[in-house]
């Protein structure tokens, strides 16, 4: 009871009274340290326990994995002396959730026992359908014992994004049970697709659609440029229950259309104009480019603030607009803050500007300096030829006291590449998760693969590739294939080429010029040739994808 309401320590008092103790009372007390955020304290008990059962080990690994620590769990659960449904469920949706598919499917296929559980059969669809698996996900999904409605929803969205209406729509129409996210999901894959007609008689058909469904297609007509359908849809909505977001919605469809006209009259027959509506109002001039309105506008604002300052800029900054946004940037009230500064440091960085960057940076007292401006600050000495400047700034950081986050450690670990610095590399690679307790990305892998690439490591990039807990994909590939051309490794580079040219990025012909440049180290004559013939091979395959 105790540690349910949170109250650890009188949980405590009451353990430590309790003069013969038993499973259970050790488990309630390991469960109530894990509710309550204290984790390695629910660890140490766990390891004190006498005579631990499956529930503790399964409590211990709960609490991991909710702190995102999963490669932790998996250690636990490794050491399972005997495991239940419960314990494979928990591993199969952890390792689902990261993309770790070859993991997900080896901790399915050996709990027989956790088969039955639909949750479990849910979270492989799922993982399946997100990484575009969907042969393999149809697969899983007809061998469910039931399907439920999450199975079915991940089903139709893996097939919507790859384009397959007709088999979306056939799992839609099969489906016993659908929810807001079913119906918001086939009506926006027609109207994509360009049926206006059958996605507005789906829209009409639904008995579901709530504000929160309708704000999201209008969100996703309005950034895909069917202003048209947006506006339909919002005309559609009862005047009561258009809200804020619903205006922002179209404030944002109109601004995707270039359409000036259309942002000032949507804001002005905003029924009332908030913070929010303010801020997307003046984004939509920036987008545009009126940075004279936008000004004026911000001078219209009964109460200016942070956000509307930094809701400007921001997007100045997303539409790279470094004119506009060191100009609004000199007009704002407070120099000093830290996002704003974040965002400006970011965009000279990403445009080489990187004096400007640094200029900003030391304007910012270092107390209230981000791991965002850190990070920006890391790369842009990255991207702009000072490699060992960027590892000494994040070591700067480090000893400052700012934890690293995720685009942190990739960043500096994109550093050690372009630094030629291999071994520190991999130790960040390794440090992420075991010092940070940062799951590796694909993104970490990725920069691992292209550290070890440029190093000449060729060999032990590939083996990289092959351990990843996920299905690689073109990023990774195309980090292969560039390390095997900068070390002329032709046999790598080939299996690197057709992993992208056929089965990822048929459209894209830079695999195919790589392997050309690979064989025009080795003779001009041949690397001619096989250029010639690699790319005629690319336009038949076209031809048969268009037929």
């Amino acid at each position: 009871m105790y540690g349910k309401c949170g109250s650890v320590e009188n949980a405590r008092k009451v353990f430590d009274s309790i003069s013969q103790r038993d499973a259970i009372s050790w488990n309630i007390l390991i469960a109530a340290y894990a509710q309550n955020g204290h984790v390695y304290e629910a660890k140490m008990l766990f390891e004190e326990t006498p005579q631990k059962d499956v529930v503790s080990w399964n409590t211990v690994i709960t609490a991991f994995l909710q702190e995102g620590k999963t490669s932790i769990a998996n250690g636990y659960f490794d050491r399972m002396p005997q495991r239940n449904a419960v314990s494979g469920n928990l591993m199969v949706q952890a390792f689902a959730q990261l993309g770790q598919i070859d993991r997900t499917k080896e901790v399915f296929d050996s709990m027989p026992e956790a088969n039955s559980c639909i949750a479990t059969w849910t979270a492989l669809v799922q993982s399946y359908a997100r990484i575009g698996h969907l042969e393999r996900s149809k697969a899983v999904f007809g061998r469910m014992p039931k399907h439920n409605r999450v199975a079915a929803n991940s089903m139709l969205q893996g097939l919507i994004r790859s384009g397959w209406i007709v088999q979306a729509k056939a799992i839609f129409d099969e489906m016993p049970e659908r929810d807001v996210a079913s119906w918001t999901s086939i009506a926006f894959a027609f109207a994509q697709a360009g049926d206006l007609d059958q996605s507005a008689r789906l829209f009409h058909r639904s008995p579901q659609l709530d504000v929160v469904s309708c704000n999201s297609i209008i969100s996703a007509f309005g950034a895909s440029g069917e202003l048209e359908f947006a506006r339909w849809v919002f005309d559609s909505m009862p005047d009561a229950a258009r809200n804020t977001i619903s205006w922002t919605a179209m404030l944002h469809a109109h601004a995707q259309r270039c359409d000036r006209e259309g942002v000032e009259r949507c804001f002005d027959a905003m029924p009332t104009h908030d913070l929010v509506s303010w801020a997307a109002f003046l984004g939509c001039y920036v987008h545009l480019g009126e940075l004279d309105r936008a000004r004026d506008a911000l001078a219209r604002m009964p109460n200016w603030s942070g956000l509307a300052w930094n809701s400007v800029l921001s997007a100045a900054a997303e539409n790279n607009l470094v004119a506009m946004a060191e100009s609004l940037f000199r007009e704002i009230p407070d120099k000093e803050d830290p996002l704003a500064c974040a965002m400006m440091i970011g965009l000279y960085a990403q445009n080489g500007r990187i004096d400007r960057a640094w200029e900003a940076f030391i304007g910012v007292p270092e107390r209230s300096r981000t791991v965002v401006a850190w990070t920006g600050m890391v790369g842009g000495y990255a991207r702009t030829g000072h490699p060992e400047r960027a590892l000494e700034l994040f070591r700067e950081m480090e000893l400052s006291g700012v934890i690293p986050d995720r685009v942190a450690m990739i960043t500096v670990m994109d550093a050690c590449s372009h630094a030629g610095e291999l071994d520190r590399g991999v130790c960040y690679f390794v440090s992420t998760q075991a010092d940070y307790g940062i799951e590796s990305s694909c993104d970490h892998w990725c920069c691992a693969v292209d550290l070890l690439g440029r190093a000449g490591e060729i060999e032990r990039a590939e083996e990289l590739v092959d351990a990843m807990p996920f299905v690689p994909g073109g990023a990774v590939w195309g980090s292969l294939l560039n390390g095997c051309r900068i070390q002329r490794d032709l046999g790598r580079a080939i299996r690197a080429a057709e992993q992208l040219v056929l089965d990822l990025e048929p459209g894209n012909s830079g695999p195919i010029l790589a392997l050309a440049s690979i064989y025009c180290g080795l003779d001009w004559n041949v690397g001619a040739q096989t250029k010639e013939r690699a790319l005629s091979k690319q336009e038949k395959h076209k031809r048969t994808q268009n037929n």
